[in-house]
């Protein structure tokens, strides 16, 4: 006898989603506090570690672009199953490496797993909450992001402080979950009522009104910023706390993730209600505040003041995110809104993804301390160019 299916429009498909969410996201940042463990027994530079920054932007980049058209449901539950085949590729190479190529490898894998899980898993998350008329669906997928980005440094920096070898320890149990979680998936049928409202969204989507692409470098560059300095913080930051800081509890390293992640989403729930022009200036405040502070910390090795750093850059990369899709939602045609997002996250991977390998090329050249200061100093200019066209466009629109 043939077990039957499970539908996709379901609490339970949305609980399977939002877990698999979550555990790609958790597998994607639990090398965070590994890197100088790593780099003791594969022998790379700055650089090295700017590479596998790098790569895993970019494997998220592919993902976004291949996936910017809409899917029907049926396409979307293959390519999520896909997904979710890379990120235990990933974790078996994380668990297993012990050549460059590999942590390389395994980071491309894991950025083309959250791409797709980026742009159909989430937005297949929503549409069954709208059919099921789930109120707090954008919590939910939150809450699975932020708790995936933060929990899985920790997770993995409180392994790496009891066992001396922990890569299997620590990506053995990931790969489990997540072929449950593939197995689940597989056990969902698509759904009629997700099919049709996927195709009155993509009917939706075909506006030709003139877009206002001042407004959108502008929204576009003061997210960005923000972006790459919390970039910072699960790239080259771990070695910035080891070797300056001479910090060596992994742990402590991990949890500066999770706080500036945990910081951003309760800066989110709180500050929500205030106007654009008040979060873009929280923004402001707070990648400035939190950049200093990243400099001062490594110039006095005062790992507290980077804990502090870390908590304002999560406040700051939150708020302009909010702030950049409000302006977008406001000014842009209703048609070109989900496009426009898209791109708005496209063009904030790149820039984290260049800024961070310029740091990696300069501190390998010229020392970490140096290259801090040239990463710095392109994330200040390009928030002082977005601010200056702030400026300028609210000063013409009060006019």
């Amino acid at each position: 006898m043939v077990k039957s299916k499970r539908s996709v429009n379901s609490h339970f498909a949305m609980a399977v989603l939002a877990i698999s969410l979550f555990l790609v996201y958790m597998t994607a940042n639990a090398p965070t506090p590994l890197y100088s463990l790593w780099q003791q027994s594969i022998h790379y530079s700055a650089t090295g570690i700017s590479v596998i920054f790098v790569v895993y932007h970019l494997g998220i980049v592919c993902s976004l672009l291949l996936m910017r058209r809409v899917q029907t449901a049926r396409t979307t539950m293959r390519l999520l199953s896909t997904a979710l085949i890379t990120a235990i590729i990933a974790a078996v190479l994380f668990a297993s490496a012990d050549q460059f190529w590999q942590l390389v490898t395994a980071r491309v894998l894991i950025g083309l797993g959250c791409g797709v899980f980026i742009s159909c898993g989430i937005s297949l998350i929503v549409r069954i909450g709208l059919t099921q008329h789930i109120i707090n669906t954008p919590l939910l997928v939150t809450l699975s992001c932020v708790l995936g980005f933060g929990l899985g440094p920790f997770y993995a920096g409180i392994i790496a402080d009891i066992f001396p070898t922990p890569f299997r320890w620590i990506f053995y149990p990931l790969i489990v979950a997540l072929i449950i979680c593939f197995f689940l998936l597989r056990q969902l049928a698509p759904s009629s009522s997700i099919t049709q409202l996927t195709h009155n969204e993509d009917e939706q989507t075909k506006d030709e009104s003139p877009r206002n692409y001042p407004l959108f470098f502008v929204a576009t560059a003061l997210f960005a910023s923000p972006f790459a300095l919390a970039g910072l913080f699960i790239s080259l930051g771990p070695s910035m706390m080891s070797e300056s800081m001479h910090t060596t509890n992994h742990a402590l390293i991990g949890f500066v993730p999770l706080l500036m992640f945990g910081s951003g989403v309760i800066s989110q729930i709180c500050l929500r209600a205030l106007s654009i022009s008040k979060q873009i200036l929280i923004g402001i405040i707070g990648t400035f505040l939190g950049g200093v502070g990243v400099l001062v910390a490594e110039v006095h090795h005062w790992i507290i003041l980077m804990i502090i750093a870390a908590i304002l850059t999560g406040i700051a990369q939150s708020m302009t995110q909010l702030a950049g899709i409000r302006l977008l939602k406001e000014f842009q045609p209703l048609g070109s809104f989900q496009r426009s997002t898209s791109t708005f996250f496209l063009c904030g991977y790149l820039y984290a993804a260049f800024s961070i390998f310029v740091m990696g090329w300069v501190a390998s050249h010229m020392g970490l301390q140096v290259g801090s200061q040239v990463f710095l100093y392109l994330c200040f200019m390009l928030m002082a160019a977005a601010t200056g066209g702030y400026l300028i466009i609210h000063q013409s629109k009060s006019n």
